[in-house]
């Protein structure tokens, strides 16, 4: 625990109020995700992947399975991140339609899930 306190101190220290909520938001979204399982018998860490549902809510309040558009995505494969954000919106519209922070949560996923890796020039890597 004192490694956390003295990560946290030095954050505390180094970021403006603007980039602490950003990474609460971060970290809240990624614990939401996954669980951590410590094993006191072998003093390690193992990250089992337990997943929460991932539902999604169009602009008119309509739930969306995360699944279905990832599917989609799997088929089309977007080779830039403006192209990935176009096919989102076009999926999305029958139920619809995104906001920005919703596309922007559902790539997000995506590179947690290890399915994309995006470069440096916006070009994304399909890892599936």
């Amino acid at each position: 625990m004192e490694k956390i306190n003295l990560l946290s101190n030095f954050l505390v220290q180094t970021l403006n109020t603007e980039e602490i909520n950003y990474l609460i938001s971060e970290l809240t979204h990624i614990s939401n995700k996954q669980f951590v399982v410590v094993s006191d018998n072998n003093n390690s860490t193992n990250c089992e992947g337990l997943k929460k549902p991932f539902t999604l809510l169009s602009l008119t309040k309509r739930e969306v399975d995360y699944k279905r558009i990832k599917i989609k995505l799997l088929v089309q494969k977007p080779k830039t991140v403006e192209k990935l954000k176009n096919s989102i919106n076009q999926i999305s519209k029958s139920d619809g339609g995104f906001s920005d922070e919703m596309i922007n949560l559902i790539i997000n996923e995506l590179v947690v899930e290890n399915i994309i890796n995006l470069s440096s020039g916006n070009e994304i890597i399909w890892r599936k």
